[in-house]
This record gives C-alpha cells, sequence and structure tokens, in this order.
C-alpha cells in the first residue's frame, strides 16, 4: 500500500525519524495507527458507560418529558441566558 501524505505530516514521520525511535516511516505509521486504535476504543469505552449511566436512569424514572410547549420554553430560557452571557462578556471585554 502506498500512502501519500500532506507536508505536515511528512514533516512529523521525517522528525520522528530523525529522533531514532523508529527505524523506517512504516513503524511511525503503524505507531499512529496504533495510537488511533486505542484512541477509539477508549472513547467507544466512554460512550458504552455514559449508554449504561442513561439506561439506569430511565430505569430509576431519572428523566424529564418535553412535549412541543415545554421544549420550547426550555429553547427559550437556553436562548435568553445564553444572550445574557454573551453580553456580559462584551461588557467585560470593554
Amino acid at each position: 500500500m502506498n500512502v501519500v501524505l500532506n507536508p505536515a505530516s511528512e514533516r512529523i514521520v521525517t522528525e520522528k525519524l530523525r529522533s531514532a525511535l523508529y527505524e523506517d516511516p512504516g513503524e511511525v505509521i503503524e505507531d499512529a495507527l496504533r495510537l488511533l486504535k486505542q484512541r477509539d476504543e477508549q472513547k467507544l469505552e466512554a460512550l458504552r458507560k455514559d449508554l449504561q449511566h442513561a439506561a439506569e436512569q430511565l430505569e430509576s424514572g431519572e428523566f424529564t418529558e418535553y412535549d412541543e410547549q415545554s421544549i420550547q420554553n426550555l429553547f427559550d430560557e437556553v436562548s435568553a441566558e445564553g444572550r445574557q452571557r454573551l453580553a456580559a462578556e462584551r461588557d467585560d471585554a470593554r
């Protein structure tokens, strides 16, 4: 398999080879892919935990049901709070 790297990625590979931690570009790519796989597995595990927590909350009745009107009210409240925060930040910046 041939891989074409953009100049920034190519510089990273070259730097890693100069550090003498890797013998060839393939090792650099393999290590990067190993780290990518590890990161993806960690994200997936965190998602599983979040889903388990959400399921437990549903089972114990820890949720709020919304209808069209109540969701609009929530949206309006969040929007108003956001506008207030932005205004406060602008005032602080002056």
